[in-house]
């Protein structure tokens, strides 16, 4: 896949190099290869917003090995709630330090509706 894909990794000139990224959706189908892929083509920090109700249940479910787990933080929230669930004081941290969002995170089930699916893939 890299090899047919090259990534960016930097911004035009006139911005800064990518340092910090909040993602969602890492322990999907796409977020999961693709937080691999960063996590190896890249030096970038992530923040990946999960529902788990600790950071260690959040990292044993991605199962990373010890040098990328330095790169990962861990943020509790969920990607259908208001301000992504977030408690304020992290999401100002976020805010003033997050260079860019990768958002993967979906509900997916044809059964539902538009406006039951709208929240965490449209608003989000």
């Amino acid at each position: 896949l890299a090899q047919n894909f090259p990534l960016p990794m930097t911004y035009p000139s006139e911005r800064q190099p990518v340092q910090t990224v909040l993602m969602t959706g890492a322990t999907g189908f796409l977020g999961r290869r693709l937080l691999d892929l960063l996590l190896a083509r890249t030096n970038w920090m992530f923040h990946l917003l999960m529902r788990d109700a600790s950071d260690d249940a959040a990292f044993n479910r991605l199962s990373l090995d010890d040098a990328a787990r330095q790169r990962v933080r861990i943020v509790q929230g969920d990607a259908s709630a208001e301000n992504l669930g977030i408690a304020a004081d992290t999401w100002r941290y976020l805010a003033q330090n997050i260079d860019n969002i990768i958002h993967c995170a979906a509900t997916v089930n044809m059964a539902l509706s538009y406006d039951a699916l709208k929240d965490a893939n449209v608003r989000a």
